[in-house]
């Protein structure tokens, strides 16, 4: 068996912290990963690019089950009856499935770093203020089709560099694509699921061969339980917000911490 190695300097309180932003801001439009980074520089955990990336993916993992939680009756109507748009979900899938593969390594040691991250959490932010002019005519009911998978799905795999928020990519996609406001954050939501738990495998696989270090198992537990209970909320208030409210916000958020970014790493 090979010896596993574990992060010795985070704490329980830091790792709860990590958990409470990843569940947050995985499912609002505003970088899980980018903000990760941000706190990670802050507690300056002293780790590899590669490791603090294992850790975010590991709490990825609190927000896939509360995925599978909170759309329970969701995915059972989908393997029961509604197999078409279970199959768009997994073809929506492959973009950032090929491309997690092919750019995991290029991506954990050159995007995950304060300055870029802070980059594109600028352009994450443009994009949400434009939003709303580059809609298109919204459709009733989820029909989605081809060419609205490839282009979700794509935007999806964009989001893999920190910074470039997946939800806030996947949802302004639908709202492209004509998908009400709704069914886009659903989809968005839905198109999450197979794509962290395949990243969360590989983790585990990297993990179990010695390629990448994680805190203890009980400081680890710490951060997933956290995330997931925050990812229920985020979850449910996100869906919420989209029906009665703009995205606008939260671009203007993206902008400021992008700047606070910028100038800490340039000061």
């Amino acid at each position: 068996m090979i010896e596993v190695i574990y992060i010795p300097t985070m704490t329980f309180l830091q790792a709860a912290t990590l958990g409470a932003l990843q569940g947050i801001t995985e499912f609002l439009p505003i970088s899980s990963s980018g903000h990760l980074v941000f706190a990670e520089a802050l507690f300056g955990i002293q780790a590899s690019a590669m490791d603090l990336l294992g850790f975010d993916v590991l709490l990825h993992a609190g927000s896939l089950v509360a995925l599978l939680v909170y759309y329970a009756r969701t995915w059972w109507q989908l393997f029961r009856k509604e197999h078409r748009r279970l199959f768009m979900i997994l073809v929506g899938t492959v973009p950032g499935g090929v491309a997690g593969v092919f750019l995991s390594d290029a991506i954990g040691h050159t995007f995950h770093a304060l300055l870029p991250t802070s980059i594109w959490l600028g352009v994450t932010g443009c994009i949400l203020l434009r939003i709303d002019q580059w809609r298109g005519k919204p459709r009733e009911g989820v029909n989605v089709g081809w060419r609205d998978t490839i282009i979700i799905g794509t935007a999806q795999a964009f989001a893999l560099v920190p910074g470039l928020s997946r939800s806030g990519l996947t949802i302004a996609a639908g709202y492209i694509c004509g998908l009400n406001k709704k069914d886009a954050v659903d989809f968005s939501f839905l198109l999450a699921a197979p794509i962290i738990a395949g990243a969360s495998i590989e983790v585990a696989r990297l993990w179990w061969t010695g390629t990448v270090s994680l805190p203890s198992p009980s400081i680890g537990i710490v951060g997933v339980v956290v995330s997931f209970l925050t990812s229920i909320m985020a979850i449910h208030s996100m869906r919420w917000w989209v029906t009665k409210k703009s995205l606008t916000p939260f671009g203007i958020y993206l902008l400021i911490l992008s700047g606070i970014g910028i100038v800490i790493t340039l000061s």
